[in-house]
């Protein structure tokens, strides 16, 4: 935690425990409350911001912290070759936010649904293509085994951008040089069609639409 905490450059302020039964507890469990204020001259990262033409960038691979937690909690074995990229992203945001129109986290429900949320809260549509989306092999295979895509999956350490495209170069050049970047990708863009909808274009060319997974689907939620 301390490190961690360095790492953020946020103060540890108070902390607190909390008695509960035995056996209602088999594990370490940690919530944490945070304040904080806007510095002189942070960039404002509406989403009125985004325009089209502007690029979707991804800072890494998707659905890592997902796979790792269902592998644990369902013993498939996946933890030790996919490591959970929960990591603070206040640095690396820093780095490039004043080149940025908008940015997201990546958690429940994934990039799938901060995707669509940002296509109808600006009205635009979004053109995303598959082949570009960065997943480690291995968080696609535990993913797969419970039937969870790492589109809908939570990425703890990894950012949704939207960038001009006359900035990309300097942002992708700026996220690949901090160590939670390193695989940092340009993933879609976003174009003038006011459906405010969420086009996926697959790896064969053809565009389709995905749905919102269907019933009670607890992985999303990791």
């Amino acid at each position: 935690m301390r490190s961690t905490a360095a790492e953020a450059g946020v103060t540890i302020a108070a902390v607190d425990t909390q008695v509960v039964r035995a056996g209602e507890a088999d594990r370490v469990f940690v919530t944490a409350t945070a304040f904080g204020v806007l510095g002189p001259g942070a960039p404002v990262l509406d989403l009125d911001a985004v325009r089209p033409g502007d690029h979707i960038v991804v800072t890494g691979p998707l659905g890592s912290h997902a796979a790792h937690l269902v592998s644990l909690r369902d013993g498939l074995g996946y933890e030790h070759h996919v490591p959970s990229d929960c990591a603070p992203l206040g640095g690396m945001l820093r780095e490039v936010g004043a080149d940025l129109h908008h940015a997201r986290t990546v958690v429940a429900g994934g990039l799938a649904e901060v995707l669509r949320q940002c296509a109808a809260g600006r009205g635009l549509t979004l053109c995303v293509d598959e082949a570009a989306l960065p997943v480690r092999y291995e968080a696609r295979v535990a993913l797969g085994a419970r039937g969870l895509a790492p589109l809908d999956a939570a990425c703890a350490g990894c950012l949704c951008l939207f960038v001009p495209p006359e900035h990309t170069g300097r942002v992708l050049t700026a996220l690949r040089a901090h160590p939670h970047g390193r695989q940092a990708a340009v993933v879609g863009e976003v174009t003038a069609d006011p459906m405010g909808d969420v086009e996926f274009r697959a790896p064969d060319g053809r565009l389709h639409t995905r749905t919102v997974p269907a019933g009670s689907v607890p992985e999303r939620l990791l």
